[in-house]
């Protein structure tokens, strides 16, 4: 279907052509759906028109028009971090507690770990 794919590239939006045998889970055969990236642009009702105009002008006679769908991305770095923690912590009780007041109850969880390490040996 180049057709469609040129009529909308000619109204300046990155759009995307999902055809039947492509689509996930597959759609019904001869049917066509278009993702458009709203990155750059924004997406109203009437663009929405003017694009399924478009799509519905150039597309061949069999082909159906089952939807339009825009698209966002955001481009963006992610970052993990870790720490490891060794030793013996206890926390410090003092010996007598007096509670006044409401009472919130909290949890923690903790993780202990024991770690072995042998010094290599030469092989046979």
């Amino acid at each position: 279907m180049a057709s469609p794919r040129r009529a909308l590239a000619s109204l300046g939006y990155d759009t995307r052509l999902v055809e039947w045998p492509d689509d996930d889970p597959p759609a019904e055969p001869y049917t066509f759906r278009v993702e458009v990236d709203v990155m750059d642009h924004a997406v109203t009702a009437r663009t929405y028109a003017e694009i399924e105009r478009t799509a519905r002008a150039a597309k061949n006679v069999r082909s159906h028009l089952t939807g339009i769908r825009a698209v966002g991305r955001v481009d963006a770095a992610v970052y993990a971090g870790a720490f490891v923690v060794g030793g013996t912590v206890l926390p410090w009780t003092p010996s007598e507690i007096t509670v006044t007041g409401p009472s919130y109850a909290g949890a923690a969880v903790s993780m202990v770990s024991t770690l072995t390490v042998h010094p290599a040996t030469e092989g046979p």
